[in-house]
């Protein structure tokens, strides 16, 4: 009876993360529609999503695409970010994971010296 109960969390977990790849991947390819509106909601779905969107955006960020590539990389920058500033940090400066991402290694330095 256990090995029953454990394959079928096994298989929820996996096809949990099926969807979640799947749903990462059709944001992706909304990244590159012609309506910025649409570029924006898939953008913050990525985001939404944090690290279960991540497997996608790596494989995104090898885009040839540049686009695509560029806003893959900046959102997977964005969830190392958010996974080492303080929940204090975060609380006091609203956005600055995002700003962090962006802005690249000068602005870290900037920020935190």
């Amino acid at each position: 009876m256990a090995t029953k109960i454990l394959l079928i969390l096994s298989f929820a977990l996996v096809s949990g993360q099926d969807d979640d790849n799947s749903k990462a991947k059709a944001l992706i390819q909304k990244l590159r529609s012609e309506s910025i509106e649409e570029r924006e909601r898939a953008r913050q779905g990525l985001t939404d999503m944090g690290k279960a969107a991540a497997p996608a955006l790596e494989e995104a960020a090898r885009d040839a695409d540049g686009e695509v590539a560029k806003v893959a990389s900046v959102l997977l920058r964005r969830l190392e970010f958010q996974e080492i500033l303080s929940p204090r940090l975060k609380r006091l400066f609203p956005g600055l994971d995002l700003r962090l991402a962006v802005g690249g290694d000068r602005e870290c330095t900037v920020f935190f010296f």
